[in-house]
């Protein structure tokens, strides 16, 4: 048995992740099993269409400033958080700055030559940066954690037997850790050009699968455990800053698994499928099998949208 008043992470290592002692990393459960991420969940909740033409087109990344402001962004923070669970002095605003016009840099070449003319607001390289730098400010004036709460890892990445022929994989973007309670909790950070929905938070997989995996990892090693509740950490464009918690329950958690193993049999079995063009997110902007998917681009133009 775990002694429950230590936590679990002893370490990091030199590119921000954890050292894994909960063993759940990418690397130890290599091999033939496909992965089922709460993104494909997701997606195919949304539209099972999304999940058939990603697959289709595995190298395929259109790219939105979205994705490129908010993978700078977690960037910046991670510096901060690296600095702190290692015993560090908190790293100074240049550095930070310096790890988001990286992150920049290296997302857009892996875009490539993708036009910036087509994305919600942002056209040059150096608004992109501009506006992760301005998020991270905006994020500073918050408090990074709450009272009896300390950071213990980063970047957390599992992948964990599921079903036959699968895994279950996903990153934790923080997970905090309570002495005095003897718990974990974990983290998301997102941004967005305004503040969510009310209860755009409850609708996500995201905390619901995260969670059955982590309580799955921790009991296998001995540490009895609840099921994790999960933040989401919400700073808009505009500055604003809210946080949402998700509390999973052994329902919730068993409901999404239902689905995940929905999505799994389409994958296994190429279909049925179909398509949700009722959908807000069926458009250029949101989706990237946009071009590829019949019920996409061809089909809106002759609709004569």
């Amino acid at each position: 048995m775990i002694d429950q008043q230590q936590p679990l992470w002893v370490g990091l290592d030199d590119n921000l992740e954890v050292i894994d002692p909960w063993r759940i990393s990418a690397d130890l459960f290599a091999g033939n099993l496909q992965n089922m991420r709460q993104s494909t969940i997701g997606s195919f909740s949304i539209c099972p269409n999304r999940v058939k033409y990603s697959r289709d087109n595995p190298g395929h990344y259109g790219g939105s400033d979205a994705t490129v402001i908010g993978t700078a962004y977690h960037a910046g923070l991670e510096t901060f958080y690296y600095a702190y669970i290692i015993g560090e002095s908190q790293p100074s605003q240049e550095t930070m700055y310096a790890a988001i016009c990286d992150t920049v840099d290296k997302e857009m070449l892996k875009i490539g030559g993708v036009s910036m003319l087509s994305w919600n607001k942002f056209s040059t390289v150096d608004e992109l940066k501009d506006q992760a730098c301005a998020l991270l400010d905006a994020r500073m004036q918050h408090p990074l954690f709450q009272a009896g709460w300390e950071p213990v890892a980063i970047e957390l990445t599992f992948r964990l037997p599921w079903i036959q022929g699968w895994a279950a994989t996903g990153t934790v973007d923080l997970v905090l850790w309570n002495a005095v309670e003897g718990r974990y909790r974990i983290v998301d950070h997102k941004t967005a050009g305004r503040m969510w929905q009310k209860n755009k938070h409850l609708k996500s997989p995201q905390p619901h699968w995260y969670s059955m995996m982590i309580q799955s990892a921790l009991e296998a090693a001995g540490f009895v455990h609840p099921p994790v509740e999960m933040d989401f950490e919400i700073i808009t464009y505009g500055g604003k800053f809210e946080t949402r918690t998700v509390t999973p329950t052994a329902h919730t958690m068993d409901v999404w698994n239902n689905k995940a193993r929905i999505a799994a049999l389409a994958i296994e079995s190429d279909g049925p499928w179909y398509e949700n063009t009722d959908s807000n997110l069926c458009s250029p902007m949101y989706c990237d099998a946009w071009e590829a998917c019949p019920s996409g681009q061809t089909y809106h133009i002759e609709l004569g949208k």
